[in-house]
């Protein structure tokens, strides 16, 4: 960057200036003149008279902080904690110190050595934690005894260290606490200091012409946090926020000049010893940058502003300018310029601080009064204002310590002192003319603070005066309150909010008159007002007219109440409250709409229900275990009513149909879903079968009742539940082929003795004489007339021969009948094919393949069997002229018959002459997996699952066929007679009576080759 800020002193001053302002701050209240730097923190410090002897330039530093010999520095430095003083203020610190005894200073003693020194630096420990050292920017290979490793755990407290390096290059370092756990906090307390490495040419900072100087001045910025330097052992560091910032140990107005003159080449050596960045600016000339942490730029930059970061340094050359300046600002930009928030003697204004000084130019005297008068004690009356009468302002005008000018005028300006320039305000009236004029006033009309454009609240009234010399100088303020609105009336609440016809609601609110400074004397509300088609209120009723509330007095934030009665009368549907309040300027503030619902109908009960609807005591809810359960779905859409409303609750009552009352609360139910936050609630209610226990036989009512949120109670309706602790009784039991059933089914048919409270619905059936237990044999669907039970079995599912029928009954409450039982013979119409006789078949019958009669034991019924063995060709009995009939019967056993994997064998078939194959049997499997699976062929073929018989089980197989329907029941009993399995199959193909039977290994083939033989006997047909 070429180019740069070059300004006269004047330029100078007035860039500061509006730095000053810009940053929020104002100079200190004025003080008697006093030399600088003590001077008071206020601009006019710029321009006081100069010592008769003025500053000479700082020259070259010498060698320093050490004792020297030959090419031998020896630095001695006590850490130790201390104090330091700023602006009056005692603030403990840490730091370097070279006395064996005393105060250390901020920052450590300035050390000076020449280049090619070595330097042994002997630390003495007296803070209460390790300390190190370090030399950021000497080159690692320049560091000897006491640095490396050993630096990290460094010197115990109350101990003594040495760190030795060679200054083997010139330039501007940091000497720091080095790399211990604290280091961060010790540097933070102030324990760092600078060190110079001058070197041989005399005559510049790094032997260079770029870097030749005729003056230097060290510049060390540091910062205080009050808050860690108290208390700096249990500071948490990530909350460091610096309150002072310092040029050399000091802050504004107490910093040191740093002297030069003009013409000279000024070398500032700056070192952030701080935890901050800190950008440095020259207000009035240029600086360029020739080195930065000791290292020199190849390229010197000329720059408006130095950029230094925590530990670093960089060294900058001003040229110091001639002409009639008599100080350059040096300032950090960009940042704070203040003293932990000082003010001056108006405490609304911030006072001047922080990281600014003055390089001294030498320069002659100013021969004008360039700074405007100084403002202090401005106040407006009346304050706050309703804006009714006019507004005076009163400000005091001083040239004692601005220049001794007279104040020649005065102004007021509302809100925008930038807009409105110098000579345009309202003007003050008084003693003007001399240098100081106290009591001036001005008036601002009503007609201004009234104006619509004026808007309601705060504004700041600026004052600022013009002397003789013709500078106006810097404002002064007053914040004043113009609340033309009157209070705000916020968080208005009513509740109940839905309300019924005989609610009494509470409407709450909180006038707020903080924004306008009063407080409030009333409230007052006003219900359902005229309003236009966007909600706004048409004629605004005046202040004062309203239903008054109770309010809290005396306070500019307080809560409002009120109740407010409501009827039925006032009809359902949406209504508003509005409500405002007054403040102690006697100002209605704005109304404010609460609007709240009336409802006046309650919801209605739908779908209600008990379950179990028949209630024995015993059997629960099926989702409820030891529970029957009330549901219903309370809803309050579709009530007649224009509102809709959340239900709230609901409630149910037993043989009690009046509705809900304080006294009279009914079972609570709960909703469905968890909660109660819709206008649809589906709700369950959970009865004990303790309780049920206790009611009385027969018919009993439910009635259920919901809630809005309104408080209506809605209307109800009646579930009917039955209970019934009384078991079935069956007085006689029969068993009966059906009358034209196709196919044939037995009619069981139970006469029940006495009353019957509640259905019969179900019924179990087991055959034989073990009873399975209550509820574990077949159950079967009953049809029920009053005193007579009935269902039907396929006649497929009971064997030849005398069949045990039992029979439990239950009634819809759960009971169970005791077990009654009776007996069914089923009779083959055909006798049945035995392989007793020695002439093999058999009458009619032929055999073919591997078929032959067996006597082998075991046996299966009688002195022989079938035997059909695996092979190429089928091995069957057959016969193809049987007298027609449907249903046939025989017995298998699985022997060593062996079906590969994917194929089935067919043991029987049954067909006609006009279709060959009606239905089959076909085995698959082996061993005890063997199977048998019924086949119904027809227009299209039906097969069922297989059956597992095993292979030593004697399992009888029945097949029953509707040729009319086409559907065939195949049923398999085991040889204690149990069902192993019953199917039914159906493919809607009528056949003819079966005439043609098979019985063997019906369909071998050299691709159908089973191993092993199957064993058959009495086959019967009907």
């Amino acid at each position: 960057m070429t180019s740069r800020l070059r300004a006269t002193g004047t330029r100078s001053l007035a860039l500061l200036a509006a730095l000053v302002v810009a940053c929020g701050l104002a100079p200190l209240a004025p003080a008697a003149a006093a030399p600088a730097p003590a001077a008071p923190a206020h601009l006019p410090r710029l321009v006081t008279s100069r010592p008769t002897l003025a500053a000479a330039g700082n020259g070259h530093l010498a060698p320093q902080g050490c004792q020297t010999s030959g090419t031998t520095a020896t630095c001695v430095l006590y850490a130790r904690p201390g104090t330091v003083q700023l602006l009056g203020r005692s603030i403990p610190i840490w730091g370097w110190s070279s006395a064996a005894s005393g105060n250390p200073t901020l920052p450590g003693p300035l050390l000076v050595v020449d280049q090619g020194s070595t330097v042994t630096v002997k630390v003495h420990n007296e803070l209460p934690g390790a300390l190190s050292l370090a030399v950021p920017g000497v080159p690692a290979a320049s560091l000897g005894a006491g640095f490396g490793a050993a630096s990290t755990t460094g010197v115990a407290p109350q101990g003594d260290g040495s760190f030795t390096f060679t200054a083997s290059r010139p330039g501007t370092f940091v000497y720091e606490a080095g790399h211990t756990a604290d280091s961060a906090r010790q540097i933070a307390m102030g324990v760092a200091g600078v060190l110079v490495v001058r070197p041989s040419d005399g005559t510049s900072a790094y032997g260079d012409t770029a870097s030749a100087y005729t003056d230097e001045a060290v510049v060390a910025l540091t910062e205080i946090d009050p808050a860690l330097n108290a208390d700096p052992a249990r500071f948490d560091m990530r909350d460091f926020s610096p309150r002072y910032r310092l040029i050399n140990g000091k802050s504004f107005p107490e910093t040191d000049v740093i002297p030069s003159d003009q013409g000279h080449r000024l070398l500032l050596r700056y070192a952030d010893l701080g935890g901050l960045p800190h950008p440095m600016s020259i207000l009035g000339a240029d600086q360029v940058a020739v080195a930065r942490d000791g290292h020199p730029l190849t390229y010197p930059q000329g720059e408006v502003v130095e950029p230094l970061v925590p530990g670093q340094t960089a060294d900058t050359i001003v040229t110091v300018p001639s002409g009639a300046d008599s100080e350059l600002a040096l300032i950090e930009s960009g940042t704070h310029l203040d003293n932990d928030s000082m003010t001056t003697a108006d405490p609304t204004q911030t006072a001047t601080g922080g990281m600014l000084t003055f390089i001294d130019t030498n320069a002659p005297k100013p021969s004008a009064d360039r700074i405007g008068p100084a403002v202090s004690n401005v106040t407006a009356t009346p304050n706050p204002s309703d804006a009714t009468q006019d507004m005076t302002v009163t400000a005091d005008f001083s040239e004692a310590a601005t220049g001794g000018s007279t104040v020649t005028r005065a102004e007021v300006v509302i809100d925008d002192v930038r807009t409105v320039g110098p000579g345009a305000g309202i003007a003050f009236t008084g003693s003007f003319g001399t240098t100081t004029v106290s009591g001036a006033t001005a008036t601002i009309p009503a007609a201004v603070l009234a104006a619509p454009g004026f808007a309601a609240g705060r504004h700041v009234v600026y004052v600022r005066a013009l002397d003789g010399a013709g500078n106006w100088g810097a404002v002064g303020s007053v914040a004043v309150n113009v609340p033309k609105l009157g209070p705000q009336t916020t968080g208005a609440v009513i509740t109940p909010d839905p309300a019924n016809g005989s609610s009494v609601l509470k409407l709450t609110a909180t006038g707020n008159d903080s924004s306008f400074g009063g407080h409030i004397t009333g409230a007052e509300y006003f219900l359902d007002l005229a309003t236009d088609a966007t909600g706004n209120v048409t004629t605004v009723p005046a202040g004062g007219t309203g239903t008054a509330m109770s309010y809290v007095k005396d306070r500019t934030i307080t809560s409002e109440t009120a109740s407010i009665p409501v009827t039925s009368a006032l009809g359902e549907g949406t209504h508003h409250v509005w409500v405002h309040s007054l403040d102690s300027q006697n100002l209605w503030g704005p109304l404010r709409d609460v609007p709240f619902t009336v409802d006046l109908v309650g919801p209605v009960t739908i779908a209600s229900a008990m379950s179990p609807s028949a209630l024995n005591g015993a059997v629960s809810d099926p989702s409820n275990p030891g529970f029957a359960t009330v549901t219903a779905r309370v809803q309050d859409e579709q009530n007649g009513s224009s509102v809709t409303s959340t239900v709230v609750q609901a409630v149910a009552f037993f043989d009690d149909a009046a509705a809900p009352s304080a006294t009279h609360k009914g079972l609570t139910l709960q909703a469905t879903d968890g909660a109660f936050d819709t206008s649809v609630e589906d709700v369950y209610g959970l009865v004990p079968l303790s309780q049920v226990k206790s009611w009385s036989q027969g018919e009993h009512q439910v009635y259920v009742y919901g809630q809005d949120a309104a408080g209506n109670w809605g209307t109800t309706t009646v579930a009917t539940f039955v209970v019934d602790t009384v078991r079935p009784v069956i007085a006689t039991l029969t068993a009966a082929a059906t009358s034209g059933a196709t196919p044939a089914t037995v009619t069981v048919t139970a006469n029940l003795s006495g009353t019957q409270t509640s259905d019969i619905t179900y019924g179990e059936v087991w055959y034989g004489t073990v009873d399975p237990g209550v509820g574990r044999a077949n159950k079967v669907t009953v049809s029920y007339t009053g005193t007579q039970a009935a269902f039907t079995i396929p006649l497929a599912q009971l064997p030849l021969g005398v069949t045990t029928i039992n029979v439990r009954l239950q009634d819809k409450a759960g009971n169970w009948s005791a077990a009654a039982r009776t007996t069914y013979t089923v009779s083959a119409t055909t006798s049945a094919l035995t392989f007793d006789s020695t002439s093999f078949p058999g009458t009619g019958w032929s055999a073919a393949g591997a078929a032959k009669r067996s006597t082998t034991a075991p046996l299966m019924v009688g002195s022989g069997y079938l035997q059909a063995t695996g092979g190429k060709a089928p091995a069957t009995v057959t016969n193809t002229t049987l007298t027609p009939y449907a249903n046939a019967q025989f017995l298998v056993r699985g022997s060593t018959l062996a079906v590969k994997a994917g194929q089935a064998v067919t043991v029987y078939r049954g067909g006609s002459s006009s279709q060959p194959t009606t239905f089959a049997v076909v085995a698959s499997g082996s061993g005890a997996a063997l199977a048998l699976t019924p086949v119904l062929a027809g227009q299209t073929t039906a097969t069922g699952t297989p059956i597992v018989i095993g292979n030593t089980v004697i399992a009888t197989v029945r097949l029953m066929m509707d040729t009319t329907a086409g559907q065939l029941t195949f049923a398999v009993y085991n040889a204690a007679g149990s069902l192993l399995g019953v199917q039914q199959l159906s493919n809607g193909s009528a056949a003819a009576p079966i005439s043609k039977v098979w019985l063997g290994l019906v369909d071998q083939s050299t691709g159908l080759k089973p191993s092993g033989y199957v064993s058959l006997d009495q086959l019967q047909r009907w």
